[in-house]
């Protein structure tokens, strides 16, 4: 695929591409651009220097990782079947620690409001 036939997709629809062929994409984000970099290059990814890649995403003719990142977890939570091995361990981590901060903010409020009243004694 070359940087021309790239442009006539959008790059959700490379990285979707991506992901359905390729696990270790699906939990690994720099591999996940190292593939995409690679579709978008062509044999030229395996001699193209890091000037010339940085100038390419200064150009925006390849998109930065932060894009890609960000698109591969939209894309994971709307598609079940592109999620890694890593996606719900890591979800339900996330919802714990949300859990934690509720309880230690009522919590807080609740100190809070027990020694605002103490000071009125």
């Amino acid at each position: 695929m070359t940087l021309q036939m790239l442009h006539s997709k959008t790059l959700e629809e490379i990285l979707r591409a991506i992901l359905e062929v390729d696990e270790m994409a699906r939990d690994n984000d720099v591999w996940l651009y190292a593939r995409y970099c690679h579709a978008a290059l062509g044999h030229s990814w395996e001699s193209i220097s890091a000037r010339e890649l940085f100038r390419l995403m200064y150009d925006k003719e390849l998109a930065p990782p932060d894009s890609v990142s960000r698109i591969r977890r939209i894309l994971q939570e709307r598609y079940g079947e592109l999620r890694g091995k890593f996606y719900e361990p890591k979800h339900e981590k996330s919802k714990e620690i949300a859990r934690d901060i509720k309880i230690k903010q009522s919590d807080m409020k609740v100190e809070e409001y027990a020694f605002d009243s103490a000071e009125w004694v």
